[in-house]
């Protein structure tokens, strides 16, 4: 992807990179808990929605494209938090090989 211009002065939202720690239930299964790696100074995007099916009923799920600065930490499964929001993060790619900024696609979680 050719990123011609981008001002960094966008990146105004500010948001926490959080990795996934699982740990077993004792029941063959495991819990999953969230520690904070970075905050970063983030643009988001919303870039669509698609219907899906949670439990038997429909959800609408919220998709979001995400800029950062270049971070060689991140990657699908992590999430970003702002607030109550999350974002999990579906895949990450350099925005145009110059290893400046990254471009998250990530999926909004409804908790």
């Amino acid at each position: 992807m050719q990123l011609k211009f981008f001002d960094a002065g966008q990146l105004r939202t500010q948001l926490v990179l959080e990795d996934p720690v699982e740990t077993p239930d004792g029941q063959g299964g495991f819990a999953v808990a969230w520690t904070e790696r970075a905050t970063v100074w983030a643009m988001v995007e919303p870039s669509g929605s698609r219907a899906a099916l949670f439990a038997d009923r429909a959800a609408v799920l919220s998709t979001h494209r995400i800029w950062l600065r270049h971070r060689d930490d991140v990657r699908p499964g992590q999430r970003l938090k702002r607030g109550v929001q999350s974002y999990r993060i579906d895949q990450a790619e350099d925005a145009d090989g110059t290893r400046r900024y990254l471009i998250l696609k990530a999926t909004e979680i409804f908790a």
